[in-house]
């Protein structure tokens, strides 16, 4: 990868680095993968620490591993992790990954995504007690009882991994709403008015910004439980569940409130207008009756827009084939020498008007090409069957052991040999203490801060804590020195050694200034 962030940021390339939603989906397969054989990994970690010596890798990775696991602290997150994924992540992503709406195209569901950003949203603030969180409230009831009895307030450390519960979904919170919004922008939001029918109707309804919502007719399967229930029901088969669309309306009305004015393009505003009055159905595949044009340049606009999934599924996919432990070592072997010979920049004689990704693409296809060219040559004047043979020769001692057989069958007698001979724990098998992020501790790292970020926070702390506009300093090496003497005259009013408050990277803010540790 070209180490230069110019030719990076905003690319594809940049966007695979950052996929939020397969990230949780990774992390999530695996902490459940985790939970289901903890013991199992116990013993897997022991038994690598008996075949190999204590300076080697192995045995360093096996024992750190084992410790980690040992801390009750890390048991608890995985199983909140577990669980968060198992009761929003998964059945999230398992609609992005299967839905093929209108489109029949996996990855291109643009009408179909501010819908769900909605559903999400409504999702997420409804986990924390709920019925799939169970073993997380089992977990921490299990490791209070067993390992805290006598020794500090139950009911206090519930509550700390409750708050810790409640920073997570916090955070999950926020990254939804950092990636998401881009669907209900002015620039894309016309691409809701393809989902289905009443949805749509309620999305050209905050478009047009009508007061109230349009008449729904009996054929169009709302069900009105307003004056019962408040709510308005649709079911949607899209989305296999049903739909509040007073709570949808609402959600739309004030995602559009917060961006700036755009000019939709005539065809979508006469789109809006027709769905508002109830007079068209955009979902038909019908380009000959009088909305002809409308319905065409709705389509053509807006379901080739592909949804978040494209910009991340490539990248896993690509980890996936060079990870395939299942298929053999020696998949794993030719996949890693292909890419090992595949540029990964831009390609230095081809036209540099294009974008960097077509220079990219266009360079890993003139590679694959020079490299296939002489086998081709070599195949057609080949003498006596040479190259033939030779091709015979080394897929067969790939298909015969040549990796596989002959390094497993080694692996099993080393263990079998070595694997039962129990050694004492070492140093390292020892449970460490965890470390905690800021947003658990509330304590913010000086050295995270930035002038990009960070200047405008450290200027509210400091005024916060009462030194004068005027005597603030106007570089941010010199306001953190500042925020640190102040810490530290804190820290000792409260009891605290200086030495001891001196030596602590960390500070805890004292004002309301959000100290953002990542880019937005």
């Amino acid at each position: 990868m070209d180490p230069d962030e110019k030719k990076l940021k905003f690319t594809v390339l940049w966007k695979m680095q950052q996929p939020m939603l397969t990230r949780w989906w990774t992390v999530g397969a695996g902490a459940s993968f985790v939970f289901d054989y903890y013991l199992a990994f116990f013993h897997a970690c022991q038994t690598v620490i008996n075949v190999f010596d204590s300076v080697t890798a192995p045995n360093g990775i096996a024992s750190d591993l084992f410790s980690m696991m040992a801390n009750p602290e890390n048991f608890i997150d995985l199983v909140l992790i577990r669980c968060f994924n198992k009761a929003y992540i998964n059945h999230h992503f398992d609609w992005m990954q299967t839905c093929k709406d209108l489109a029949e195209e996996l990855g291109f569901q643009a009408h179909n995504t501010t819908v769900r950003f909605f559903i999400m949203d409504r999702d997420i603030r409804s986990v924390m007690f709920g019925v799939s969180m169970d073993d997380y409230h089992e977990a921490i009831e299990a490791i209070v009882k067993n390992e805290n009895e006598g020794v500090v307030d139950k009911n206090k450390e519930r509550t700390r991994h409750l708050d810790k519960l409640r920073v997570f979904l916090h955070e999950a919170h926020e990254s939804l709403h950092k990636h998401f919004p881009r669907w209900t922008s002015r620039k894309l939001i016309p691409a809701a008015l393809l989902a289905e029918g009443p949805l749509a109707r309620v999305v050209a309804a905050a478009m047009l910004k009508k007061t109230a919502l349009p008449t729904f007719g009996e054929h169009e399967g709302v069900v009105d439980n307003v004056r019962l229930t408040g709510r308005l029901i649709f079911n949607s088969t899209v989305h296999k569940q049903e739909i509040n669309l007073l709570a949808f309306d609402c959600f739309i009305r004030n995602q559009l409130e917060t961006i700036d004015d755009y000019e939709y393009p005539p065809q979508v505003i006469a789109a809006a207008e027709l769905l508002w009055q109830g007079t068209i159905n955009l979902r038909e595949i019908n380009y000959g009756d009088e909305h002809a044009d409308i319905r065409w340049f709705m389509h053509s606009t807006y379901l080739p827009v592909p949804s978040i999934l494209q910009f991340v599924e490539s990248g896993v996919k690509e980890a996936k084939y060079v990870s395939a432990t299942d298929r053999s070592e020696a998949i794993r072997t030719c996949l890693a020498i292909i890419r090992s010979a595949t540029p990964l920049g831009r390609h230095k004689s081809v036209d540099k008007q294009l974008s960097y990704n077509a220079n990219k693409i266009l360079g890993i296809l003139l590679s694959a090409s020079n490299r296939s060219d002489p086998h081709i040559e070599w195949e057609r004047n080949q003498v006596e069957n040479s190259y033939h043979d030779r091709l015979a020769q080394v897929h067969y001692s790939m298909k015969q052991g040549h990796f596989r057989d002959a390094r497993v069958d080694t692996k099993k007698s080393k263990i079998d040999e070595s694997g039962i001979k129990f050694k004492r724990p070492n140093v390292a098998q020892q449970p460490k203490k965890q470390t905690l992020t800021s947003q658990v501790t509330g304590l913010i790292p000086y050295g995270k801060l930035t002038k990009t970020r960070n200047m405008l926070d450290l200027e509210e702390e400091l005024l916060f804590r009462n030194v004068p506009i005027d005597e603030l300093p106007t570089s941010v090496t010199e306001r953190k020195a500042m925020l640190k003497n102040l810490e530290i005259e804190r820290l000792t009013a409260e009891g605290i050694r200086e030495e001891d408050a001196a030596n602590l990277k960390t500070f805890k803010p004292q004002s309301n200034a959000p100290f953002r540790l990542t880019d937005a």
